[in-house]
């Protein structure tokens, strides 16, 4: 009796050790297997963050390229104002002192009674600073036109070199693919252990290589081709003036001075003019 007590206790002792080596395999397995996913989850933490920075390093290096393209855009809009206003003033300076010098004229020839013809030129430069300053408006709107059409162009310039770049990064991609497949083909050719593997292997080759040269020219295709420009509007044609109107023959300078000379003799000697 106590012989079997003591296989059955032994029996239990095996038992309760071998449930423990069991238990002590499972906690191990389960601690090994949290350790993994926790390695894991802190390299895809880390991935997302790198992805996340660089994200943001590129929105910055955009917002910085805008904001000087911005600012250069700023500076030639205000180059252009100043210079046409600077023009501007100019012009309308030299034709008030123009103006004032005739404006002197007309007062002292209503004092010696000549003529009133200065009159008239006064009105004409009068016309002339109001043609002015509409020529200098027409002006600045069509620098501003050109300003426009130029932000444009450049706008549609550096969209196709993005799209060309976007591109090349597509093709050079594949060519790594490819070049690796070309790889993974020449070890397959080289355990080749029959003919029909082998055949196989050269056929994917060739397809292989047909595939790189493709891939070759597009990108060669797609590095030389130039931007496209912007077709400019022709310059409209200026229509000459028929020949059916002749202009009026001019008098001759010397009767107009005669007849003002006869006109002042008439007023007297030395009497006040």
């Amino acid at each position: 009796m106590s012989r079997e007590n003591s296989a059955l206790i032994a029996l239990a002792e095996l038992k309760n050790l071998e449930q423990q080596r069991v238990d002590t395999l499972e906690a191990t397995r389960v601690k090994a297997a949290e350790v993994e996913a926790a390695r894991l989850a802190a390299e895809e933490k880390a991935r997302v963050e790198r992805e996340d920075e660089e994200r943001r390093a590129e929105e910055e290096r955009s917002r910085v390229d805008q904001e000087q393209k911005d600012a250069s855009e700023r500076e030639e809009r205000m180059r252009l104002a100043e210079a046409e206003a600077k023009a501007k003033a100019e012009q309308e300076g030299k034709l008030r002192e123009e103006k004032m010098r005739l404006d002197a004229q007309v007062k002292i020839a209503e004092r010696k009674k000549t003529p009133y013809w200065l009159y008239g030129l006064a009105g004409v430069l009068v016309v002339g600073l109001v043609g002015v300053g509409i020529m200098s408006k027409n002006s600045a709107d069509a620098s501003a036109e050109r300003l426009a059409a130029a932000e444009a162009e450049t706008n549609r310039v550096e969209k196709e070199a993005a799209a060309a770049a976007r591109k090349i990064e597509k093709i050079e991609a594949a060519q790594a693919a490819t070049e690796k497949e070309r790889k993974t083909l020449e070890a397959r050719l080289a355990s080749a252990t029959n003919d029909a593997e082998r055949a196989e292997a050269k056929a994917a080759l060739l397809e292989n290589e047909k595939k790189a040269e493709e891939l070759a020219e597009e990108q060669t295709a797609v590095k030389k081709k130039p931007a496209t420009k912007t077709r400019r509007r022709p310059k409209k044609k200026k229509k000459k003036k028929s020949g059916g109107k002749s202009r009026p023959a001019e008098k001759p300078a010397s009767s107009q001075p005669k007849g003002r000379k006869n006109k002042i003799e008439l007023s007297g000697g030395d009497g006040p003019l």
